[in-house]
């Protein structure tokens, strides 16, 4: 037997029970999916810049000025309770890095 619409109460039971013993399907709720209608997407227009311009900076005639990162102290723990210790001893300026570390000078 098969209830297929929420709540199930115990007069879909007895009917989907009936419809069983009389050797139908034993299936209680709507026949087919009710339809949904959804609010029409919302249209921006974002400007994507390339990725050097998400980096770097030109103030002279089409040449790169790297940003540097700020001096930083690269810790590496080998367990959580060390991850955890380290946040503590450092206090709330201290951050996590996952992945990209390759990219840290070492």
């Amino acid at each position: 037997m098969r209830v297929d619409e929420i709540p199930i109460t115990a007069e879909k039971v007895l009917k989907g029970l009936e419809l069983k013993r009389q050797g139908k399907t034993a299936r209680v709720g709507p026949d087919r999916v009710p339809l949904f209608t959804f609010k029409a997407a919302a249209r921006r227009r974002v400007r994507v810049r390339r990725a050097a311009d998400a980096i770097a900076v030109r103030p002279f005639a089409g040449r790169r000025v790297m940003i540097r990162l700020p001096a930083f102290e690269y810790l590496t723990p080998r367990t959580v309770g060390d991850a955890v210790k380290y946040l503590a001893d450092r206090g709330p300026d201290a951050m996590l890095v996952a992945g990209g570390t390759d990219l840290f000078r070492t």
